[in-house]
């Protein structure tokens, strides 16, 4: 499965901006809706195969975005998001 970035960065620019911030192994495709970008963004992230993502399989999206906090910090804004959305963070988000 690809991530599409389009929507983040232009793709020719793509595979110069996942390599800046350690995500080089991602290929780079169009995705031509929101939905299919968040579903193929969420496969490639849930790397345990569980179909929820942990706080650990977030923070590689949440470093791509501009986070620059600690472990520590990442846990509770993560806890905060879960939250926002209902789930629990011991379980993790869905898609």
């Amino acid at each position: 499965a690809a991530v599409a970035i389009d929507a983040v960065y232009s793709a020719p620019r793509a595979q110069e901006q996942l390599a800046a911030r350690s995500l080089s192994r991602v290929q780079v495709k169009r995705v031509d809706n929101c939905e299919g970008l968040i579903l193929t963004l969420f496969i490639q992230l849930n790397t345990s195969g569980s179909d929820l993502l942990t706080c650990q399989e977030m923070r590689p999206f949440a470093d791509f975005v501009g986070f620059k906090g600690s472990d520590a910090q990442w846990e509770r804004e993560f806890a905060s998001v879960c939250k926002y959305l209902g789930c629990e963070p011991d379980r993790g988000i869905d898609a």
